[in-house]
């Protein structure tokens, strides 16, 4: 009797990732991948997101830090953003008003 591994949730998705980040790759090469990091990251969260809806998404640094992002991310189930102590208020105004342009659900609310 073989003894057989199920494949679970969180392999499909790496895989997933992994084949995600290669067609970037593909598409782009090696100086689109890198000057659009950006579009590498949404697209990865995405998959994560749709893979995983429950998991708990968080970005940090510059990308946290454009509120011009946030709906994006938001979009891609992001709930946690970590950036410098002067931008808080600034992201706070971004989710906020991002949130008042979407239906409210249990997956977006604003835990104050």
């Amino acid at each position: 009797m073989m003894n057989e591994k199920k494949e679970s949730r969180g392999d499909v998705t790496r895989e997933r990732v992994v084949n995600a980040a290669g067609e970037l790759f593909a598409e782009k090469g090696y100086e689109g991948t890198t000057n659009d990091a950006a579009a590498v990251i949404f697209r990865l969260l995405q998959i994560t997101h749709d893979d995983v809806p429950d998991m708990h998404l968080s970005v940090c640094g510059e990308l946290a830090g454009r509120p011009e992002q946030i709906p994006r991310l938001l979009q891609c189930g992001v709930r946690t953003f970590s950036v410098a102590p002067p931008l808080v208020p600034i992201i706070k105004e971004a989710i906020r008003n991002s949130l008042c342009t979407a239906p409210l659900t249990k997956d977006n609310e604003l835990d104050e």
